[in-house]
């Protein structure tokens, strides 16, 4: 036997089975009817909002991530303010992890990173192909020490350090 309520009584049938947030993130499509079967299971018609909570344990996973995203391509911890920017454009906003270190690859942090090796390497600044091409490189999973290696290795910095 199936039971339809109005949407007043489904704040408080949400809070029984801790659905709370459904409501209250939803308050506009609250108006629509709900069912609770014999199971005690509701069911809603008529919401229109997707849910982008993500279980604790995917968080931590997200989080973590966005600091490995930070010391690959940064060379250093993220701030707390940047971690979490960065996880929750992609636990709420939908956003992929490439699409963060692809962002955090084109920063002008990123750019300075990569002209401070080739002050220390090359003794010059990078040009605009050198940044192009390491920005990319570390946009596309390479580390910030696997750019300092291969800058290292090319012909220009052995032509220097004989």
């Amino acid at each position: 036997m199936k039971t339809t309520l109005k949407a007043s009584v489904v704040k408080s049938v949400l809070s029984v089975f801790g659905l709370i947030s459904l409501a209250a993130a939803a308050p506009a499509q609250a108006q629509s009817l709900c069912v609770v079967n014999p199971y005690n299971q509701v069911s809603c018609t008529r919401y229109d909002f997707q849910d982008n909570r993500r279980p604790v344990r995917e968080r931590r996973e997200v989080r973590q991530e966005v600091r490995d995203i930070y010391e690959d391509v940064l060379g250093r911890d993220a701030e707390r303010e940047g971690l979490t920017d960065w996880s929750r454009t992609v636990i709420r906003q939908g956003n992929s992890l490439d699409d963060v270190r692809e962002n955090i690859a084109n920063s002008e942090e990123a750019k300075e990173r990569i002209n401070d090796i080739y002050r220390d390497v090359l003794g010059r600044e990078a040009d605009a192909d050198g940044l192009e091409t390491w920005s990319d490189a570390l946009e596309d999973g390479e580390s910030l020490d696997d750019v300092r290696r291969e800058i290292l290795e090319s012909d220009e910095a052995r032509s220097k350090n004989p």
